[in-house]
């Protein structure tokens, strides 16, 4: 079957149900939130705390596994934790089990064109093969030949303005430097102080480098962080935790010519705060959309909606600092590059 045959079976097996959720939280409700938006009925939400069985989670009840099993339903498991959950399922005898991003994408109206925009070959099959690999099919999805952010279509040479959103320890700027001309000025944009600081040890005294020690974000504000393993989320539904800067980039009207971000799933706030900034210059584009699922439909969509002459491609790049058993997902790069 090609991938798009694929595509529309999972899609079809969805909206003919039942359909469960396996994990009773945020990620279940949203992913609730999106079915609905997109005309599949959830028949109920399956949780490994037990002690929930019984008990109504968004107007749902919370089953356990066995009437989702009896019924040969299909399961979209929506908590982090989905390795752990489809090795806990393999013995079970159930329809299809699938990450939200799978559910995401054969759910989407917007996939099949999203395909069809993509550039090359190579990004078709990185698309295909995360598909696979979400509805647990492979073991590991295909990864890209270049390094991540430095697709070999870039023209880096001419490259002089860049946004990193997320700069974490310099580590991107620190290739961009290599690649780039001694004319290249990087606006590095980093909210944690400890990491403000690796950074300024790590770059030294350079007129390369500026360091903004805010997040990007729709709007100029301060939010609560939340940190997890290496990575600080902003969280806009928190009250209590590490409260610090943000800011929309648009407020400082800069002439961009690449705009990368990786900042733990704030991408569709920190790019509708960079609206006017994406429509003066058109700049070529390295945007992450891994952090959730709504990210692999939502972000692809608005860049080729927005930036409508570029070329767009998908870029798939494991990272060697990633929790063991959770590399093989990192890390998705939707590139949407000024056409040659």
């Amino acid at each position: 079957m090609t991938f798009l045959s694929r595509l529309e079976a999972v899609a079809a097996d969805l909206r003919s149900g039942p359909v469960y959720l396996y994990g009773a939280g945020g990620m279940g409700a949203d992913f609730l939130d999106f079915a609905r938006e997109n005309n599949t009925d959830i028949a109920g939400f399956i949780d490994s705390n037990l002690d929930r069985v019984g008990t109504v989670h968004h107007g749902l009840p919370i089953v356990e596994l066995e009437i989702a099993r009896a019924a040969n339903a299909h399961i979209v498991i929506t908590t982090s934790k989905h390795l752990e959950v489809r090795a806990r399922l393999a013995d079970y005898s159930v329809g299809h089990v699938l990450h939200t991003k799978a559910g995401a994408l054969a759910l989407s109206p917007d996939t099949i064109a999203l395909y069809d925009y993509l550039a090359d070959e190579a990004s078709r099959e990185t698309l295909a093969s995360l598909f696979d690999y979400f509805c647990g099919h492979i073991s590991r999805p295909a990864h890209s030949l270049y390094p991540q952010y430095q697709h070999p279509t870039l023209d880096f040479p001419n490259i002089r303005t860049i946004v990193d959103a997320g700069a974490y320890d310099a580590g991107v700027f620190r290739r961009f430097q290599g690649i780039c001309s001694d004319r290249m000025k990087a606006y590095l944009f980093e909210p944690i102080a400890s990491n403000a600081v690796t950074i300024r040890a790590t770059i030294g005294d350079t007129e390369q480098a500026v360091v903004v020690q805010k997040g990007l974000w729709s709007h100029e504000t301060e939010l609560v962080f939340e940190e997890s393993l290496a990575a600080s989320r902003a969280r806009a539904d928190l009250d209590d935790g590490m409260r610090l800067p943000v800011v929309n980039l648009d407020s400082l009207v800069l002439d961009v010519d690449l705009i990368k971000m990786d900042i733990e799933g704030s991408e569709q706030k920190a790019l509708e705060g960079a609206a006017k900034t994406i429509n003066r210059c058109s700049p070529n584009m390295a945007i992450s959309i891994y952090h959730n699922f709504r990210d692999f439909v939502v972000i692809p969509k608005l860049l080729i909606e927005k930036l409508p002459d570029h070329r767009y491609f998908l870029g798939h790049h494991y990272s060697q600092s990633a929790p063991s058993g959770y590399f093989m997902e990192y890390e998705t790069v939707f590139y949407a590059l000024r056409a040659a």
